[in-house]
């Protein structure tokens, strides 16, 4: 009987012993965590920061219409103060949600943050009397750097200004009519720019053509309502042109006239105003008129690019299209 109990419990063990090794012991499964740290810094970059296994994916939701979907790599197991950056490209409040979720478990959290650091340019103006405008700035983040570019539709190089200025809100008195392009930079930490062009109609001074246009008499204004003066002075050449543009931009050239003068390049703008005038003055028989004007410094402030004087010309123009005069204002640079 005793044997037979031993070899009856010998039996019990080697089962027992054979249905732990065939049992499968389950890999544990945590909750994820979905706790997150968020820090912004001066351009708008968020950085969240949280703890991530290799078993789990991660969403974020930025809260501004764009998502981001990630794992670990597969050469690690957990990375604690994992980061992820977002770059905000404007300024507001936002929802951003983090889910993480394994195969057994789902967490998420949710925050308000504020990304509020970056300018971004913006302004209206205000036409007023004798070719004022004064200048609005409407753009974010008022702690910001600004700076203003004027432009004149009267040089063709959209990158030559006649004033610049640092002042938040400044008030420009304009003296002839035509098209002028504003540009603001609002600097904080990145840099925001915007252009508008404005029409001034009320200045006191005004380029002209009188006489035959397509056999038709007009005396019309150079200032971009109906007809556009640009012109440049460079390397020895000064080109004027007269053109007309169609509501869909194109441009129809009904004059170009070139001089060619001796150049060097190392002449001061004295100099080069100097040869300019006096080339035209002795060389063209088509000039009936030639004044100098001594431009406004408050206006024409940027001297590394435009000289101190302009000159007024009054000439004769006939062409297939045009018959008569036109007086116009070159400006040196």
């Amino acid at each position: 009987m005793k044997a037979t109990f031993s070899i009856l419990s010998i039996f019990f063990v080697l089962l027992a012993c054979q249905n732990k090794q065939d049992k499968i012991q389950p890999i544990p499964v945590t909750i994820p965590d979905a706790t997150f740290r968020v820090n912004i810094d001066n351009s708008n970059t968020a950085t969240f920061t949280f703890n991530l296994n290799s078993n789990e994916i991660y969403t974020i939701d930025f809260g501004e219409g764009s998502t981001h979907t990630d794992k670990l790599p597969e050469d690690y197991t957990k990375i604690t103060n994992y980061y992820v950056r977002h770059h905000y490209s404007r300024n507001g409040n936002f929802k951003v949600i983090l889910t993480i979720k394994n195969a057994s478990y789902i967490s998420e959290e949710q925050k308000n943050i504020e990304a509020s650091n970056i300018a971004i340019a913006d302004f209206s103006y205000e036409v007023l009397a004798n070719g004022q405008v004064k200048l609005k700035n409407l753009s974010e983040n008022k702690n910001g750097y600004y700076q203003w570019f004027i432009g004149t539709n009267a040089l063709s190089n959209g990158n030559y200004f006649i004033h610049t200025t640092g002042r938040e809100e400044p008030v420009l008195n304009f003296d002839l009519n035509g098209k002028y392009k504003i540009k603001l930079q609002a600097i904080s930490g990145n840099t925001s720019e915007i252009t508008k062009t404005i029409d001034i109609r009320n200045a006191t001074k005004q380029m002209t053509f009188s006489g035959y246009y397509k056999d038709q008499k007009i005396n019309i204004a150079l200032d971009g309502s109906e007809f556009y003066y640009t012109s440049y002075v460079r390397d020895g050449i000064i080109n004027q042109t007269i053109y007309t543009e169609d509501s869909t931009g194109v441009k129809s050239i009904i004059l170009w006239k070139d001089y060619y003068f001796p150049f060097d390049t190392y002449l001061t703008k004295e100099k080069k105003y100097t040869l300019i005038r006096d080339f035209i003055k002795n060389n063209d028989s088509d000039v009936v008129e030639l004044e100098e004007e001594t431009l406004d410094p408050d206006l024409y402030n940027n001297i590394g690019e435009i000289y101190s004087k302009a000159l007024w010309i009054r000439y004769k123009v006939k062409n297939e299209q045009l018959d008569g005069e036109m007086k116009i204002r070159l400006l040196i640079r």
